[in-house]
């Protein structure tokens, strides 16, 4: 399940393939939301749409339209135990944020502990133009401080037995450390829609054997940290 509106739409052209591809060796179905969230930001859209797909489905995979699936051999729900309702991935972020968990790839059963986790989730109104969205209230809602830096698990939940903690491999960001190591998905989150783009398009021309753009694109990762200037030049150099 994704979907991606506005800017993201062209995010979700190169990551929907690879949804597809994964869909296709596990047996999903894809679903591709209409990013409907109630008036509240967009990225709210994805509660009640894993809500409802969940009275018909048994197991769902989120991913968000800013992600792709580099490695697609391993079943995600192969991964979790039964008895847990949900699964997502904690990242390692800079210092001054920490360990957090992500729910740009979540999976959840289609269960009644799913349904009032959603309910509790989306329940959380003073959190609805909160940077980080719906991840704000799942944290909260799981005894995590969104009050002190860097973020703290603070309290146990009822929610915990029920949470899974997927391997960082399963939602890498680039931002971080393991975001550019050999995984199974990379999340170019929290950037600017510029160099989301052209970075998925270097990944995607790797998975397609497309050796000069991958090399382009592979030149602009190292020099990017050192001058604006010329990784600005490289991105022009290729327009995909």
């Amino acid at each position: 399940m994704t979907f991606g509106i506005g800017p993201a739409a062209e995010l979700l052209e190169l990551s929907l393939p690879t949804f597809r591809d994964y869909a296709r060796r596990h047996g999903y179905d894809v679903i591709v939301g209409d990013g409907a969230s109630q008036g509240r930001p967009t990225a709210w859209g994805k509660v009640p749409l894993l809500r409802e797909a969940l009275n018909s489905y048994d197991f769902a995979f989120w991913i968000d339209a800013d992600a792709l699936i580099l490695d697609p051999d391993q079943d995600v729900e192969a991964l979790i135990p039964r008895a847990a309702f949900q699964a997502y991935a904690q990242v390692t972020a800079p210092p001054d944020v920490g360990l957090t968990p992500c729910t740009g790839v979540w999976a959840l059963r289609g269960e009644d502990r799913t349904t009032r986790f959603l309910d509790l989730v989306w329940a959380q109104e003073d959190l609805i133009a909160h940077p980080w969205w719906e991840q704000a209230a799942v944290m909260r809602a799981s005894g995590w401080d969104l009050g002190t830096r860097p973020f703290r698990k603070m309290s146990s939940s009822e929610w915990d037995s029920g949470t899974h903690i997927l391997p960082e491999t399963w939602d890498m960001i680039p931002w971080f450390s393991i975001g550019y190591a050999s995984g199974v998905i990379r999340h170019y989150a929290a950037w600017q829609h510029e160099l989301r783009a052209f970075d998925m398009r270097t990944d995607v021309a790797a998975m397609q054997g497309r050796r000069a753009r991958y090399s382009v694109g592979l030149l602009e990762r190292q020099v990017r940290g050192r001058s604006r200037v010329a990784a600005t030049a490289l991105r022009r150099m290729v327009t995909r």
